[in-house]
C-alpha cells in the first residue's frame, strides 16, 4: 500500500477508512449474532436434556423407586450435564472473542494500508495496533504478574519507539519543506543577480540582501525547533 497511498488524497483515505469501518462493523455484527443464536440452540438443548432427567427423578419419586442411589446417579447426570454445558458456552463465547480480535486486527491493517504514510492518523493506528497486540498477550498470561509486567514493559519501549518514529519522520518532513523553500528563495534571489549583471545594476545589494534574508531565516527554524 505504500506507492498507492501516498498518490491518494487526505479526502480519498478518508473515505476509505470509513467504508472500511462501515464493513467492518457489519461483520462484526454477523459473528456476534451468529454467536448468540448458536448458544440458543445449545440453552434450548440443555434445557430439555435437564427437563428429561428432572421428570425421570419425578416419574421414579411417584412410584416409589428413587432410592438414594437412584437419586444420587440423576443429580450426578444433572451435574455432568451442566457442566458440559458450561463448557460449550465458554468455548463458543472464546471463540466469539478470538475472531472479533482478528477482524479488529484485519481492520487496523486496511486502515493504515489507507492511511496517509507518515500521517498522525498512521500513527495513532500503529499505537493502536500495539495496544491491541499487548492486551491479547496479558489475556494470554491468565494472571501471571510476573509475566503481566514483562509484557507491560515490552510494549511500553515498542510504544516508545514508535513515538520516536513519528517524531523523527515529522521532524524529516519538516526540514525537506524548509531545504525546498530555501531552494526556491536561493533560484529566485539568482534570477534577480543576472537580471541586474545584464542590465549593468548594482546587484552587490542585491547579494548583501539575500544574505540577510537567509540569516533571518536560519534564526526563525531555530526558534520554532525550541519551542
Amino acid at each position: 500500500g505504500t506507492t498507492t497511498s501516498t498518490n491518494k488524497s487526505t479526502a480519498q483515505n478518508e473515505d476509505e477508512a470509513e467504508e472500511i469501518e462501515k464493513a467492518e462493523a457489519a461483520l462484526l455484527k454477523v459473528l456476534d449474532e451468529a454467536s448468540e443464536e448458536y448458544k440458543a440452540i445449545l440453552n434450548k438443548r440443555y434445557e430439555r436434556d435437564k427437563k428429561a432427567i428432572e421428570d425421570k427423578k419425578a416419574l421414579y419419586k411417584k412410584d416409589g423407586k428413587l432410592t438414594p442411589e437412584m437419586q444420587k446417579a440423576l443429580n450426578d447426570q444433572l451435574e455432568a450435564l451442566e457442566k458440559e454445558h458450561d463448557q460449550n458456552i465458554a468455548a463458543i463465547s472464546k471463540k466469539a472473542t478470538d475472531d472479533q480480535i482478528a477482524e479488529q486486527e484485519r481492520l487496523i491493517n486496511l486502515k493504515l494500508e489507507a492511511a496517509e504514510k507518515g500521517s498522525e492518523k498512521e500513527h495513532t493506528l500503529r499505537l493502536q495496533q500495539l495496544e491491541q497486540q499487548k492486551q491479547q498477550e496479558i489475556a494470554a498470561a491468565k494472571g501471571n504478574e510476573e509475566e503481566i509486567a514483562l509484557i507491560k514493559e515490552k510494549y511500553r519501549i515498542k510504544e516508545s519507539e514508535e513515538d520516536k518514529r513519528f517524531k523523527d519522520n515529522q521532524a524529516k518532513q519538516q526540514a525537506d519543506v524548509y531545504k525546498k523553500e530555501l531552494n526556491e528563495r536561493n533560484l529566485e534571489w539568482q534570477n534577480k543577480i543576472d537580471a541586474a549583471k545584464l542590465n549593468g545594476e548594482n546587484y552587490l545589494q542585491l547579494m548583501v540582501d539575500q544574505s540577510q534574508q537567509e540569516l533571518e531565516a536560519i534564526k526563525k527554524a531555530g526558534q520554532q525547533e525550541w519551542e
